[in-house]
């Protein structure tokens, strides 16, 4: 989370850590004032990282008309937290990420007040309320996991990435069977057209229709936020593995397959914001790590692992369609210059009231998209969040070289949230964002507890 509170209170007496070590031991069942093992969180955190990218499913028949599975998880591991916990034990997180919520608490609200003055539905402002409680919890469940290790809540977030990559590979197959996909010839069929829009029409916008979307209404566009849940469990499952690493070889092991299992997903997705995202993390660890000016044996093994990559997508033609996608597919972009034109222009007309859903037509701007959708005090909003989560990431990648290690993929968290301000469409922050800014929250809580607790 981005506040002003973090940005001031983070600054404080930087704890010159190089490495996280393993906590303590102690007893599993929680000594005095210790917790128990908290088997209900670990359950929740890791069904709903395995359902977070299954976002083509529409669930059918409920109340409020068909929702999306993924929205459903959200909700559900919102109500898990407030029916798990006491209020005070949200206090901290509440602390910290306050005024980042503020904000976007105020777009909420205007969103909700300028929909109900011109007779729109509501449905849109109050999931958004729902995601913003998601957030708080998702901070609560890591944070107490993080400050109470008998929890061992932590230690199953280790395995957040391993969830949400194999349960996207079996959807996947299953869709894909059922559609009449055959991967293999599409993927040869892109590489010898070095087209980058066989992948996402005929792979990917094939093996989502059927799952309440029709074939004429499903769009390969939803491949973003799902890979968008795949690099958030990754960052999860990465500053979990650092905060308390792997005392077994196997499932060290184990966790690099699904970390490598998400990367290769995230490649082949061809989604530009992702990959984007993805590779900011690669940058803030390699810079990270020059400032350090040093270099450790998993580091090289992690440049030895990105190198053979790079080898196996140049060797099989793949890296030429990654290149075609982020240099010569420009039309979305040239779409999208002409509708931010567009949003430009009606903004003056509805200046105060909004009204605006830019959903079919959007700037893909987060502050402009807003500003249509909740008027100039829901754009304010919207642009206070953006200027906090930036000075928030800029601020911690300042301090890396002297935070401990899991600070390098929390901080990495942030960067998928970034880009996709400026790049999603609707006017809206999409649902896996509000997971990643919660992740964000948890554990930067904890950090500051550890500053405090230091002086």
């Amino acid at each position: 989370m981005a506040s002003s509170q973090l940005v001031t209170r983070a600054t404080t007496r930087p704890v010159p850590v190089r490495r996280s070590t393993p906590s303590p031991a102690r007893p599993v069942g929680g000594g005095p004032g210790e917790p128990r093992v908290d088997r209900a969180a670990r359950v929740a955190l890791l069904l709903f990282f395995a359902v977070l990218p299954l976002q083509w499913f529409l669930v059918p028949g409920l109340p409020g008309g068909s929702q999306r599975l993924h929205l459903l998880a959200i909700t559900g591991f919102a109500l898990f937290g407030l029916a798990h916990y006491r209020w005070h034990v949200f206090v901290p997180v509440l602390r910290v990420a306050l005024p980042v919520l503020i904000p976007i608490a105020v777009f909420v609200t205007i969103w909700a007040a300028t929909s109900l003055y011109h007779s729109a539905p509501l449905r849109g402002s109050l999931q958004e309320g729902v995601q913003l409680v998601a957030l708080v919890v998702v901070g609560t469940v890591l944070y107490r996991g993080a400050a109470y290790p008998t929890t061992r809540v932590i230690e199953a977030a280790r395995w957040a990435a391993l969830a949400a990559g194999v349960s996207l590979v079996v959807a996947l197959a299953v869709s894909m069977a059922a559609n009449g996909v055959n991967p293999a010839a599409v993927f040869a069929q892109t590489v010898a057209s070095g087209d980058p829009e066989v992948l996402q029409k005929e792979l990917f916008r094939s093996a989502f229709a059927g799952y309440g979307y029709t074939a004429d209404e499903v769009q390969g566009n939803i491949r973003h936020e799902v890979m968008g849940a795949v690099l958030t469990a990754m960052c999860l499952s990465s500053a979990a593995a650092r905060l308390r690493p792997f005392a077994n070889r196997r499932a060290a092991q184990l966790y690099r397959f699904s970390i490598t299992l998400g990367a290769v997903l995230i490649v082949i997705s061809l989604s530009r914001s992702v990959m984007l995202a993805a590779a900011i993390w690669v940058l803030l660890a390699v810079v990270t790590q020059a400032r350090r000016l040093g270099v450790t044996k998993r580091q090289l093994a992690v440049v030895s692992a990105a190198l053979a990559g790079l080898l196996i997508l140049l060797a099989s033609g793949f890296a030429s369609v990654i290149y075609v996608r982020f240099t010569q597919d420009t039309a979305s972009y040239e779409g999208r210059d002409r509708l931010f034109g567009q949003a430009l222009a009606e903004i003056p007309q509805h200046f105060w009231t909004g009204g605006i859903d830019p959903s079919g037509a959007s700037s893909h701007m987060f502050i402009i998209d807003s500003t249509l959708r909740a008027g100039v005090i829901g754009g304010l909003a919207a642009l206070t969040t953006v200027l906090l989560v930036v000075a928030l990431f800029l601020q911690l990648t300042r301090r890396l070289p002297t935070e401990p290690a899991w600070m390098l993929p929390v901080t990495a968290t942030l960067a998928l949230p970034m880009v996709r301000f400026f790049t999603a469409g609707g006017g809206v922050i999409p649902p896996v964002q509000y997971v990643a800014l919660g992740i964000v929250a948890g554990f930067l809580t904890y950090r500051l507890t550890l500053s405090r607790n230091r002086r």
